[in-house]
């Protein structure tokens, strides 16, 4: 029953780690869109002979993807190196992550989902 078990355990935590790598790579290919779309609508802004709803159209899609890539706490844009996933998979800048780790067990609860927050013991 135990080597049930660990097997199981084992199981889990590798279709966590498979799944927090996607997340890591869907970030980064938002990243690189918004990085792109922002860069783009900078430079058209520029022309004042374009039509409005391509610019509008241009920043509303930079926005969105903004919204995908930044910490729902201090609202920056979360980089590759500062991404952290709390154990219910809400993603966070690791400052920000600290920051609720450090609140009393009672209060830890993810900001996002309302979750309680678990830190796993080393």
């Amino acid at each position: 029953m135990d080597r049930k078990i660990k097997s199981l355990e084992k199981q889990k935590s590798f279709a966590f780690y498979k799944y927090y790598e996607e997340c890591k790579r869907n970030h980064k290919e938002y990243m690189n869109l918004y990085n792109y779309h922002k860069k783009t609508y900078e430079e058209l802004i520029q022309f004042t002979e374009l039509p409005t709803h391509i610019i509008n159209e241009l920043k509303e899609k930079y926005t969105k993807e903004k919204q995908e890539i930044s910490c729902p706490i201090c609202l920056d844009v979360i980089q590759m190196d500062n991404l952290t996933f709390s154990s219910c998979c809400c993603k966070y800048c690791k400052n920000c992550y600290d920051k609720l780790l450090e609140q009393p067990i009672e209060n830890r609860n993810c900001s996002l989902c309302r979750k309680k927050l678990y830190v796993k013991k080393k």
